[in-house]
């Protein structure tokens, strides 16, 4: 693929080469001193030239995407390795995190409704050691806080 891509270059850069050396314009006629432009072989330069170019920039795509597939090669077909993505912030099932216990009096619990000062009136939906997943009241989705910034208050 990259002597391809070589080639296709070498082909584009001389077919542009071409096309701008191009004479388009033609004798005015019998006696005539001046030269005029003819729009024929003017379209026809264009022509050249902008099928040249495309072939110089497929030769340049070729060999960078052989560049690209030896990368991936050499780094051992790591591109087919499964990604490691990070847990979701808020897990859709929150059993799977320890809620405080309920005998402590005044401590926060998943179903407490809480108050924070800039958010205000929410609900959490879990715990985790000192951080709440909190929903709060015309707000979308949870948002991770200390449970020291929430204030317990009734239902």
């Amino acid at each position: 693929m990259r002597g391809f891509g070589y080639a296709l270059i070498a082909l584009g850069v001389l077919g542009i080469l071409v096309g701008l050396g191009m004479d388009t314009s033609v004798s005015g006629g019998i006696g005539a001193v001046n030269r005029v432009v003819n729009i024929g072989l003017l379209s026809q330069q264009t022509a050249t030239v902008t099928i040249s170019g495309f072939l110089f920039m497929t030769g340049c795509m070729l060999i960078g995407f052989a560049t690209v597939r030896d990368a991936i090669e050499r780094l051992g077909g790591m591109a087919n390795a499964p990604v490691n993505r990070p847990a979701a912030a808020f897990p859709p099932d929150a059993s799977q995190w320890e809620s405080q216990p309920a005998a402590e009096a005044g401590k926060v619990q998943v179903g407490s409704r809480v108050q924070h000062q800039t958010f205000g009136k929410g609900t959490v939906q879990a715990l985790a050691g000192d951080s709440a997943f909190v929903i709060f009241d015309g707000r979308d989705g949870p948002t991770s806080m200390n449970v020291a910034y929430l204030r317990l208050v009734a239902s």
